[in-house]
């Protein structure tokens, strides 16, 4: 199998595609790792031990009719439009895209929608990560929370009020898509109204500057850095992991807090609508739905992500990759 990144950077998609690549060479699969960005060569090679190489083409590998290509995607447009007409009469050739992107996440995309669909029931070759599509033709490779992760001893040192929780926000540093902005300014809005809830965000990216200057000065607002090679995820005095983003597939960080019974809340957009309870969703524009939608978490306790851990664990993606392998050998 050839596995093809057709991403820049690196982030939960890229991390993913390394987490199906070793568990493909576990199941005894023959597996080439091919890269267009220089950022992802070391970090590949790191995480699989698998054989990496730069592609010297944007272009898809021309594969031969025993392999197998996955082209690693952040949407399935974008998948479509890279490999062309050939994907359709061509059947090595598969997409893996583990989130939509903004293309699926209302309906002024409609067409785009229904072109995706159409073609997900026509070739049975587009891969999703979220259960939620596997009726609408999709072949689902489940996102799991394969290994942990723990911010800085930083977060250990702070008190936590007692009248107040302690929120945690994971994940890249990207205003855009994960609105780490608005999510300060709803608990802005919320301790101006009497309460004491303390922000803490964890992650590294573009926009890291500016959120580090919005934590300076918001003295409840703290900001830390990833600590690499780290074996747990978040520190006991957590309350609730909160995931404000605009749009997602299935976040990582949602299966890495379900493991460590960690409450968990979430917008409509993130992708979790089918595994959490809709008293733990909430909307980006309303500082009281995200109140709501915390105290719930919090009373649900540790229960809130075992909907989550059933449906997204490292079982279930090997019987989804065993059966696919089965498939693809036909």
């Amino acid at each position: 199998m050839v596995l093809q990144f057709a991403t820049v950077g690196w982030g939960g998609n890229e991390i993913m595609a390394c987490e199906l690549a070793s568990r493909f060479a576990s199941l005894g699969v023959p597996v080439v790792i091919l890269v267009g960005d220089p950022l992802q060569l070391d970090q590949v090679k790191r995480r699989t031990g698998l054989p990496v190489s730069m592609s010297v083409s944007a272009k898809p590998y021309n594969c031969s009719r025993s392999e197998r290509l996955v082209l690693v995607c952040s949407s399935f447009i974008k998948g479509l439009w890279q490999i062309g007409p050939s994907f359709f009469w061509r059947g090595s050739y598969w997409i893996y895209a583990p989130f939509m992107g903004s293309e699926w996440r209302n309906w002024s995309k409609l067409i785009v929608r229904v072109l995706v669909e159409f073609t997900a029931k026509l070739t049975g070759r587009l891969i999703a990560v979220s259960w939620d599509l596997a009726s609408r033709g999709f072949y689902v490779w489940p996102n799991c929370a394969a290994s942990l992760r723990v911010p800085s001893t930083e977060f250990s040192t702070v008190a936590v009020p007692q009248n107040g929780v302690r929120l945690l926000c994971v994940g890249r540093v990207e205003f855009r898509q994960k609105a780490q902005d608005r999510l300060a300014i709803l608990v802005e809005e919320l301790n101006a109204g009497g309460l004491s809830w303390q922000l803490h965000f964890v992650g590294e990216g573009p926009d890291m500057p500016a959120l580090k200057a919005l934590c300076d000065r918001l003295a409840w607002c703290r900001f830390s850095e990833w600590v690499d090679g780290a074996v747990e995820l978040y520190s006991a005095e957590s309350s609730c992991l909160v995931i404000p983003s605009r749009y997602e597939g299935l976040p990582l960080v949602a299966l890495e807090a379900a493991r460590c019974e960690l409450p968990i809340v979430a917008t409509h957009e993130a992708g979790l609508n089918s595994v959490l309870p809709p008293t733990q969703l909430f909307s980006l524009d309303d500082p009281h739905s995200l109140k709501r939608a915390v105290i719930a978490a919090v009373s649900r306790g540790a229960g809130s992500g075992s909907r989550m851990n059933r449906a997204y664990s490292g079982s279930v993606l090997n019987k989804q990759l065993m059966s696919w392998v089965a498939e693809a050998r036909q």
